[in-house]
């Protein structure tokens, strides 16, 4: 169940909240990109990522929620504790959270990367795409709030299609080519 993890730093938790709203509509398409465990029991799952089909039977785990405040993060957290779902902040298994040991968002929805060049070109990706919306939450520019619904199935064409099929343009809501939504500006 081992996957990859990109830490990002930010300034305070009240911008990383603001981050992980805009990186909402980002994380399909980098989920596709990491797709890379077809393979389970020796056979073919007709997936590109089945370790992410197996992986979300877990409570916690899914696209991060789109939140208010650093004070709405930290009461969800607490209530899922408390509910039994988790143990502790670091069971809260989203696609993209604070930290719970460092300064930063956590991006933690792909699969382990085949080669170390993925990996850093994984990580290039993601800081360059966190550096990009940290100055969007600076200009003060909205986070789109993608229905949930919506990111579901977008995460589900991830895993299923990887970048070889299609994934839900956030702007659109339309099918596109998933490789073709992989973060450019």
């Amino acid at each position: 169940m081992c996957g990859t993890h990109v830490h990002v730093s930010v300034p305070d938790p009240e911008t990383g909240v603001q981050i992980l709203n805009h990186l909402r509509a980002w994380l399909p398409i980098l989920q596709a990109a990491t797709a890379n465990s077809p393979i389970f029991g020796g056979r073919d799952t007709t997936y590109a990522s089945w370790r992410s089909m197996m992986w979300e039977r877990w409570p916690t785990v899914g696209p991060t929620p789109y939140l208010e405040s650093h004070e709405q993060y930290e009461m969800l957290v607490a209530d899922l504790v408390a509910s039994g779902a988790m143990l502790d902040e670091g069971m809260l298994y989203w696609y993209a959270r604070l930290s719970a040991t460092y300064p930063t968002v956590e991006i933690r929805m792909g699969d382990v990367m085949p080669s170390l060049d993925d990996s850093l070109l994984l990580a290039a990706l993601t800081r360059a795409l966190v550096a990009t919306l940290l100055k969007d939450v600076r200009d003060g520019v909205p986070a789109p709030n993608v229905p949930h619904p919506l990111l579901m199935a977008a995460h589900w064409r991830a895993a299923h299609d990887g970048l070889e099929g299609l994934n839900i343009d956030m702007a659109t809501r339309e099918p596109r080519p998933a490789w073709r939504l992989m973060p450019t500006r």
